[in-house]
């Protein structure tokens, strides 16, 4: 199981990995209150808020309250954190051929 941060302390966030024909999801579970670390990839991505509420703060751009259902795009080398305001379910829709855990990078807050 992935794990994030929560005020200090790391929470199960549930994580599961899907992979079809060139394409991986992940999907998380975030409880509210919760968020998913300051992180960053070399390509961009969708990222889906299937439901729940939360704040995306991404690099460079003011934050985004998003309610579910949203569909965003995650520009490459833009840092960016995922928090809950509401119990969440958050995907994010990769191409398989540029996602491995190598090019996820945790970013000092």
């Amino acid at each position: 199981m992935s794990s994030a941060l929560r005020k200090g302390f790391e929470f199960d966030v549930m994580k599961k990995t899907f992979r079809s024909d060139g394409m991986t999801v992940n999907t998380m579970k975030i409880p509210a209150g919760c968020s998913i670390g300051k992180h960053v990839h070399p390509y961009s991505h969708l990222s889906c808020l299937v439901s729940g509420r939360v704040i995306l703060s991404v690099m460079g751009s003011p934050d985004v309250e998003l309610k579910g259902l949203s569909f965003i795009e995650i520009e490459k080398y833009k840092s960016h954190v995922i928090t809950a305001i509401e119990d969440s379910v958050w995907m994010c829709l990769h191409a398989s051929s540029v996602m491995d855990e190598d090019n996820l990078k945790l970013v000092e807050a």
